[in-house]
């Protein structure tokens, strides 16, 4: 985790040097939209992704077959295949690095290659690099995992899944239940989880986060005056792109780069603008920032949801990070929508995360079937905002199966 003694992002030389080009009055909001940027380490991107496609493995019976998203061109297939019917896939996979004109950069997909290549070294008869089609058939693979870092507008996931729908094997095989999709990715944008619902693969999209953006970081006037900021120090006056590609205003920086996706100020250069990450590196910031697993601030959720006084509560503050997260979800609940990706959203939880505490808050009958707070679930909620000492648990009715620190009514 975290340590003390390790600085944040908008503490960096680099930052303080971006920052006095502000005026004085814009300075203070340029810093603040600093503070939400997520910087994610390279050894938390790598365990993220990593454990989350072993956690796919070891509930598969066979191989699964591992791909990296990049971007593609409109008529390209994952496998060749045969004019003559009945048109079959064959040969080796496509490209796993971009082979597109004029495209000379190695993106995210150079780290998500060199970890999916790691994961087949280790276990070559359950991880399968790019399978070329005769072993896809000879493995009878049940399951494709697709690799990114971000899925922002989810365009490019979606062309990238597109290619998969264009190889003929791989459609019939899908079309009669022989294989699922997986995308695995650190962080995800509700916009882009929406889109993946609509590709006709229906892939199952794992993710560590909900993307922070300018949308669900700020409330309010903040979120005004960090968006009439991107506008008036957009370096590319050319175009009316100060959020990104789509639109994004994605809030979030991997060791490897920053994402296209966010905002303009961050990574674009002009003749009278000096970007933060140069070519949307972090070379000049990375030696000054966290290697380790970043710091989970529950109290900064509650704040978004407006829930201050329970996030000053004595009784929450004793609360272990495990009870914490129960209080979040059960508050994501207490509004529309109650979908786990609404509730990721609002509580900065990762949806594997989410999905187990929601079993657990039902087992407990905090929750009903609905994801709806029960009344015993209100009452708890109620007992964190009072003051004064909280009432002690009964005892648990089972084992370890929810924090020993949570207070019920």
């Amino acid at each position: 985790r975290m340590s003390s003694h390790e600085i944040t992002l908008d503490k960096t030389k680099r930052a303080s040097l971006w920052l006095e080009q502000f005026d004085d009055d814009d300075r203070p909001y340029a810093n603040l939209l600093l503070k939400k940027i997520h910087w994610v380490s390279s050894y938390e991107f790598e365990k993220t992704i990593k454990n989350e496609v072993e956690n796919i493995g070891n509930e598969s019976e066979y191989a699964i077959a591992i791909f990296v998203e990049r971007e593609v061109l409109p008529e390209e297939r994952v496998y060749k295949f045969s004019d003559k019917k009945p048109q079959r896939a064959d040969g080796e996979a496509f490209e796993p690095i971009n082979i597109i004109k004029n495209r000379k950069e190695i993106g995210s997909e150079g780290l998500l290659n060199t970890i999916a290549t790691n994961l087949s070294r280790s276990d070559s008869r359950k991880y399968l690099y790019y399978p070329p089609a005769n072993v896809f058939r000879k493995k009878k693979i049940r399951k494709v995992v697709i690799l990114t870092d971000t899925i922002g507008s989810g365009n490019q996931m979606y062309n990238f899944l597109d290619c998969f729908q264009k190889t003929p094997s791989l459609k019939s095989w899908y079309s009669s239940h022989h294989i699922k999709f997986f995308v695995v990715c650190y962080a995800a944008t509700q916009e882009g989880l929406k889109r993946m619902e609509y590709h006709p693969f229906k892939p199952t999209i794992i993710y560590n986060k909900i993307c922070p953006t300018i949308e669900n970081s700020f409330s309010g006037d903040e979120k005004k005056k960090i968006t009439s900021l991107c506008h008036k120090y957009n370096p590319d006056q050319n175009k009316n792109t100060p959020f990104g590609y789509g639109g994004v205003a994605a809030l979030i920086c991997y060791s490897h780069g920053m994402p296209n996706n966010a905002p303009a100020i961050l990574y674009k250069r002009s003749n009278s603008w000096k970007p933060l990450f140069r070519n949307r590196t972090a070379i000049d910031l990375k030696d000054e920032l966290p290697t380790g697993d970043a710091d989970y601030d529950p109290e900064n959720y509650l704040n978004l949801m407006n829930q201050k006084r329970i996030a000053a509560s004595a009784k929450f503050q004793k609360l272990n990070d495990e009870g914490k997260k129960y209080i979040l979800v059960l508050l994501s609940l207490r509004r529309l929508p109650r979908t786990k990706n609404a509730i990721a959203s609002r509580s900065g939880l990762s949806s594997r995360i989410v999905s187990d505490i929601l079993v657990r808050l039902t087992f407990l009958g905090w929750i009903d079937d609905n994801y709806r707070l029960t009344d015993e679930g209100q009452l708890l909620i109620e007992e964190l905002r009072k003051k004064g000492k909280a009432k002690e648990l009964p005892k648990q009715v089972k084992e370890g199966y929810y924090p020993t620190t949570l207070r019920r009514p």
